[in-house]
């Protein structure tokens, strides 16, 4: 996974769980500090099958164990939105780093409290047509962008920073950002047609055919209907514009 942008207008200043009843352009764009990526094509793109997606653990995708609270202005997806499948792609192996990354010491996913607030309209459309979410990632500690950039290094993937599908700086620093996939009413995650951070022409937007365009058209109407805004070259990639950004952080995801 890479470094994004943002986009949108904000919502109320109260978090909306669903409990309670409660625009980067298509191609791309920047909240102003992360990098941001080319829109057309890469010339080298990296050449993956598809992975299998591995299920978070629990019913509903909750965090194996009580997680610290999440930093100022950011609200924990687990508690805001019960009904989604938290996978927390980095904590685990399942990944294009084939390791779990420097602070996702424990599974979980925050956003910032716009983001979030808006991640559940997309959530509430979505439950209508009988999808729940899936989180890949949501904030992610800046220890964890230096470590993907420098794997790269290591990996003599140096093709991946030049084309812009990894950079240091991402608004997932920001928590204004998220990685998100299908599931079913039943929470069994969905065929999308590529993996979610696999880095080739499979992951843009109309990469591939079938129902899995389909499910990824109908997940790019929602999050768009609830003020995000898409990355043409990733599917699973949505951020989002806070009138009051928060800065970069490195709060890492842990255990009390």
């Amino acid at each position: 996974m890479a470094a994004l942008v943002c986009a949108c207008q904000a919502p109320s200043q109260a978090p909306v769980g669903e409990g309670a009843g409660a625009q980067r352009s298509a191609a791309a764009a920047s909240d102003g500090s992360a990098s941001v990526r080319p829109a057309e094509a890469p010339t080298r793109p990296v050449d993956r099958s598809p992975r299998r997606e591995v299920p978070s653990p629990g019913p509903t995708g909750a965090p194996a164990c009580q997680l610290v609270e999440p930093p100022p202005g950011f609200v924990d997806l687990a508690e805001l939105l019960p009904s989604a499948r938290i996978v927390a792609g980095y904590h685990r192996a399942d990944n294009f780093t084939a390791a779990p990354l420097p602070g996702y010491e424990a599974a979980g996913a925050w956003l910032e409290r716009e983001a979030a607030v808006a991640l559940v309209r997309a959530s509430r459309s979505l439950a209508s047509a009988g999808y729940r979410l899936v989180i890949y990632d949501a904030y992610r500690p800046r220890r964890a962008s230096a470590e993907m950039v420098a794997w790269a290094r290591r990996s003599g993937r140096h093709a991946l920073l030049e084309d812009g599908w990894i950079a240091a700086r991402s608004a997932h620093n920001r928590g204004l950002a998220v990685d998100i996939g299908l599931a079913d009413d039943d929470g069994e995650i969905l065929d999308m047609g590529s993996g979610w951070d696999q880095f080739d022409r499979r992951s843009y937007l109309r990469g591939v055919g079938g129902e899995a365009l389909e499910r990824r058209l109908k997940l790019r109407e929602a999050m768009v209907g609830a003020g995000f805004v898409p990355y043409a070259r990733e599917w699973w990639h949505f951020s989002y514009r806070s009138a009051e950004p928060s800065p970069a952080r490195d709060s890492p995801y842990r255990c009390r």
